[in-house]
């Protein structure tokens, strides 16, 4: 499966989990504060938390656009985790803060796989309204 990540300062296709972990190596380097990296297949993406040495976060649009965010252990920290994409800020939860480790894994997977991470706890977002 190929998958294209973006970042701050990144645009790069992947296809082998090696290069995966390069690419995902060299942009938390570089990470100037927490962020949200995306990795889009075919008809799902998975984004996941970068440079936050407290925590990650994920989340999953899947293949009918519904968005889905993983749960980890419930984190003594109230305010939860903060990421950023395209300028914007996103707050978490301190329920969805999840490993760096696990963020990573699931990246793994969702590369092998195309569909949503199995080695995470997901839970629909509510319908907006």
């Amino acid at each position: 499966m190929s998958l294209r990540v973006s970042g701050p300062n990144l645009e790069q296709t992947v296809t082998e989990v090696a290069v995966l972990d390069q690419v995902l190596d060299a942009c938390e380097l570089q990470l100037t504060e927490p962020s949200l990296i995306k990795l889009t297949g075919l008809t799902s993406t998975l984004s996941i938390g970068l440079g936050d040495p407290a925590g990650s976060v994920a989340l999953y649009l899947d293949e009918d656009r519904r968005p889905w965010t993983a749960h980890g252990e419930a984190q003594p920290d109230p305010t939860g985790r903060q990421f950023t994409t395209n300028d914007a800020a996103y707050g978490f939860y301190p329920s969805a803060t999840i490993t760096t480790a696990d963020a990573r894994h699931a990246a793994r997977e969702f590369l092998a796989t195309g569909h949503k991470p199995s080695s995470l706890q997901w839970s629909p977002e509510p319908a907006a309204g």
